[in-house]
């Protein structure tokens, strides 16, 4: 039975990263669903399986992660990168990579190494859902402080934007 689990474990973790990057945690999280799913499917003893099939599914990664085929630091860095493209700033992007299984140390590497100008990218993202506009009242001002709050920029970034708005006319991007 572990030598056909573990062959059964190992061809659903490369068909899961196949597809796409994940990091170690949510592929330990969809391989044990995968397992659960078939020591239901079997008559067996329900415990051995279980606690056999967290050894292999440990077995599995491990190996995976020495051959370089699960990496939370690439993970971190390919979806940080995007995040930050679609216009999310560092914290949204720390809190996402954290409930997504990445340890904090390589979470805070991968901030740190975005060549990211953060205020440049959360001028631009102000500047495009207020279509342009200045920010002239304080109820709009106050609106857009929340709104790059919420999209995860620091509150000192959103307080610059906003005292800059009206006096920057370049056009900034997030890089």
């Amino acid at each position: 039975m572990d030598v056909d689990l573990k062959r059964a474990v190992l061809a659903k973790a490369l068909a899961l990263i196949a597809g796409r990057e994940l990091p170690r945690a949510a592929l330990a999280e969809k391989l044990m669903i995968a397992v659960i799913d078939k020591v239901a499917g079997s008559g067996s003893d329900e415990r051995y399986d279980r606690h056999s099939g967290i050894q292999v599914i440990e077995q599995v990664l491990d190996e995976l992660v020495e051959c370089g085929y699960v990496n939370d630091q690439r993970f971190g860095t390919l979806y940080a990168e995007h995040k930050a493209e679609a216009g999310f700033g560092p914290i949204r992007i720390e809190a996402e990579l954290r409930r997504k299984g990445v340890d904090a140390d390589t979470v805070m590497h991968v901030i740190d190494s975005l060549e990211t100008d953060w205020r440049a990218c959360a001028a631009a993202l102000l500047r495009k859902k207020l279509k342009g506009t200045a920010v002239p009242d304080l109820k709009t001002r106050q609106k857009s402080i929340r709104y790059l709050l919420s999209r995860g920029f620091p509150l000192e970034t959103a307080l610059s934007v906003i005292r800059h708005s009206d006096a920057s006319g370049a056009d900034e991007a997030c890089d």
